[in-house]
């Protein structure tokens, strides 16, 4: 509850929520999906590239599996082998023209050492690397796959090394058992035709991350967007119900300090609406100053709103003093007036015990500095540690001229008020002595304001007097003079 004002001043701040925020999370979010799906995306790619490799390939055993059926079934039909034709010799079969040479397959015939024998085609473009006969071909055995040989039963699938690189291999025993016919292809061509084929699933892929991309956004936008509202809403509204209970509470605790600030003064039946006005006065001579450069980095609105309820609580040190010497008519003795100077500490050590129980915060400690030190004097000659200069912390030089101005413009039980043209003069006489100088330039601007409120405020209780400018009509009390500064330091001693 301490930092009612505190807390209850930030919460506009704490309701400002940044769009920028939100807008960052926001893509932060599609950017991390999107990735997401693009690595999804290129695992795919990279899969589909192998599986279309690998497709080829089958596509290519298939392909020589017929080019060895067809050979076979011409070479038993003619009844012996089937060479390459170069100009002369035996015709190649026409199965084997039509199907081999489309496929780029090269098919040979070879004893069970592995050398060539014949070559049973030589019509198509890659004839130039087709192995001489007599070589010794090194035969490297491929994972075995049921479904194809049970298709092409006696086939083998494999690879052979060839000058101009490796092939794909398929081979099967002659009817006689007298050897193989071998079919093979490069696995260069069968790769590049499946590369073919990629710029097209790249495209795709590009195109459906572009459109992943696009859904995705607006899809997340609109779900984070109706999360973001509600969680937005939900917290305003929680922030409202908090910022309720804090001014709840900060009207609590300055009625509870009021109170007893309030039960303190009744002691003295003059005082009227003391509390209210100091109140009133410092916290306008605070806004005065905030707007003052040379206090503008140590005056703040928070500042100002401490010091109006923080500055009720100066006096509450009286309740230590007894009502013989608080409500006494004639002049204070030495050891009277001693008395009375010990409420600051009273007042003080209360607000510090306070403090140390329930914890320090911005108003307790403005409320004990104002309690300590608002008797305290710019040039040292006051109580109770004779503070000298900016020692006396700052809201309480700032009190001091509101307590100042209240005791002489009112009227008090041993003393008629001073009109308004007499407390400033006497104010202004004090700069540099009982008051901090500049604090005293600052409200010599405000003076008109304060003697508005003032007359306002003695109207309504008929206890002050005209608010005139003639210095003859100052009325004298108990204690003599009011104008001249010993007593009126002794006035503030008594009653300030």
């Amino acid at each position: 509850m301490a930092r009612a004002y505190e807390n209850a001043a930030d919460c506009t701040t704490i309701m400002a929520i940044r769009p920028s925020e939100h807008t960052k999370h926001l893509f932060l979010l599609i950017g991390a999906q999107t990735g997401c799906v693009a690595i999804a995306l290129w695992m795919q790619h990279f899969y589909v590239c192998s599986l279309a490799r690998e497709a080829m390939e089958d596509q290519a055993y298939t392909a020589m599996a017929d080019a060895i059926e067809d050979a076979e079934s011409a070479i038993i039909r003619r009844g012996g082998d089937a060479v390459r034709e170069d100009g002369g010799g035996q015709e190649v079969p026409g199965p084997v023209r039509r199907i081999a040479p489309s496929q780029a397959i090269h098919l040979v015939r070879m004893d069970k050492q592995w050398r060539i024998l014949s070559s049973i085609n030589g019509h198509d473009a890659e004839r130039t690397v087709a192995p001489a006969v007599g070589k010794r071909l090194v035969w490297t055995e491929r994972r075995r796959r049921a479904d194809f040989e049970r298709s092409r039963p006696g086939t083998r699938r494999g690879t052979v090394d060839l000058p101009d690189g490796p092939h794909l291999a398929l081979v099967r025993a002659m009817p006689d058992g007298e050897g193989f016919i071998l079919a093979h292809r490069s696995r260069k061509a069968v790769a590049a035709q499946a590369t073919a084929v990629l710029p097209d699933l790249a495209l795709a892929g590009t195109m459906t991350l572009a459109w992943t991309f696009a859904l995705l956004g607006m899809t997340t936008f609109l779900i984070e967007s109706r999360a973001h509202d509600r969680a937005l809403r939900e917290r305003r509204k929680s922030e409202a119900e908090s910022l309720a209970r804090m001014r709840s509470l900060a009207q609590t605790r300055d009625a509870v300090v009021f109170g007893l600030a309030k039960l303190a003064e009744s002691r003295d039946p003059e005082t009227g609406d003391h509390l209210e006005r100091i109140g009133i006065f410092s916290s306008m001579l605070s806004d005065a100053l905030r707007r003052d450069p040379s206090f503008a980095d140590r005056v703040s609105p928070v500042f100002v709103r401490l010091i109006r309820i923080g500055a009720v609580l100066h006096d509450i040190g009286k309740v230590g003093v007894p009502d013989s010497i608080l409500l006494k008519r004639d002049p204070l003795t030495k050891e009277e007036r001693a008395t009375i100077q010990t409420h600051a500490v009273i007042g003080g050590e209360c607000l510090k015990e306070i403090e140390q129980r329930l914890g320090s915060s911005n108003f307790l400690q403005m409320a004990r500095e104002i309690a300590f030190a608002h008797h305290e004097r710019w040039d040292g000659s006051g109580y109770p540690n004779g503070l000298v200069g900016e020692e006396t912390p700052l809201a309480a030089r700032i009190v001091a001229i509101a307590d100042v101005y209240d005791a002489l413009y009112s009227k008090r039980i041993y003393k008629d008020a001073l009109p308004h043209a007499h407390c400033v003069e006497i104010i202004r006489d004090g700069a540099g002595k009982h008051f901090d100088p500049e604090i005293v330039r600052v409200w010599l601007t405000i003076e008109s304001r304060v003697a508005a409120i003032a007359h306002r405020y003695a109207a309504s209780t008929d206890a002050a007097a005209p608010s005139s400018a003639g210095g003859d009509t100052a009325a004298s009390g108990g204690r003599g003079d009011a104008e001249k500064p010993a007593l009126v330091s002794a006035e503030r001693d008594r009653n300030a």
